[in-house]
């Protein structure tokens, strides 16, 4: 014989309460002001990631996954139909309703379709970004595309922590990659894994307001050393890796003696014949120039 929810004692309410996925409890929330305000404490405890894949099979596979809940990951497949995927919104924008405070976005985007029309897919999650949900992490890896690099940047130019593996094309340098940035990223986090098409100019006027960049491609020496020649106080960046092949350590260190730079960590390596070093610079501020820091 069913029981009305009321007549059960209030630790009992709190119990049942503590053990509903997410979606349910947001559900019971909409029934009345007194479940709303009975639903704020265990959806305080909810705290997870929605991972978004789009495959070849034209599908979206959203996984929730909950890090302080019982529940085993919640997996749903939705179709893609008239170019666009049904109730995705609807799903999104539940799981992390204003209810849900403690719950943030964290996009695994993998995908090998076209991208023009795998990019629909995004659109519901850029309209929660704009609504102030957060976005915690964001990693995109897929298609060879130079508009797919330029539109993600800048899609998710405030999202905390940004990892991008898409591509260039081979005729990448007949590409416009400095118009379509119209201002600085501000990611906590920027990880660029393909950098054939980054230069000097991106890092100091679109990755100048991230705070810790990492670039994964190899850069000509003479990039390294304007970069050093040129950094800007008012840089954000507190740390940028990259890497370099070209002189041994001994005339890199020589180099950097005759510009009376801060000594760099160096991490060495030996491949194919000629020495590559892997270096970061920490704290770009400190590293002292021929100029002051502020000069253009």
């Amino acid at each position: 014989m069913p029981i009305d929810f009321i007549r059960f004692p209030e630790l009992v309410q709190k119990k049942i309460l503590d053990l509903l996925e997410c979606y349910d409890l947001y559900n019971f929330s909409e029934t009345s002001k007194w479940s709303r305000s009975l639903s704020i404490r265990p959806a305080k405890r909810h705290k997870g990631q929605m991972e978004v894949k789009f495959s070849k099979k034209k599908y979206l596979e959203l996984t929730y996954s909950s890090s302080s809940h019982p529940h085993e990951d919640l997996k749903i497949s939705l179709e893609l139909k008239d170019s666009k995927f049904e109730d995705l919104e609807k799903y999104l924008s539940v799981r992390h309703s204003t209810l849900f405070a403690n719950v943030t976005i964290s996009l695994f985007y993998s995908c090998s379709a076209p991208f023009d029309s795998a990019f629909l897919t995004l659109n519901p999650l850029l309209k929660l970004a704009q609504l102030g949900y957060s976005m915690e992490k964001c990693s995109m890896c897929g298609v060879k595309n130079n508009e797919a690099i330029v539109r993600t940047l800048t899609a998710f130019r405030k999202e905390k922590d940004v990892q991008m593996s898409f591509r260039p094309t081979k005729d990448f340098k007949n590409f416009d990659f400095v118009t379509p940035f119209s201002g600085s990223l501000e990611n906590e986090q920027l990880q660029i894994d393909y950098t054939k098409w980054v230069s000097v100019w991106h890092i100091f006027n679109v990755f100048n307001k991230c705070r810790f960049v990492y670039l994964g491609g190899h850069f000509p020496l003479s990039d390294v050393f304007e970069i050093l020649k040129n950094w800007k106080a008012e840089s954000s960046i507190r740390s940028l890796e990259l890497k370099f092949q070209a002189w041994s350590n001994e005339e890199f260190a020589a180099k950097m003696v005759e510009m009376n730079a801060a000594p760099v960590q160096e991490a060495p390596e030996r491949r194919k014949g000629y020495t590559s070093s892997s270096w970061m610079l920490n704290y770009l501020r400190v590293v002292q120039l021929p100029f002051p820091l502020d000069n253009p």
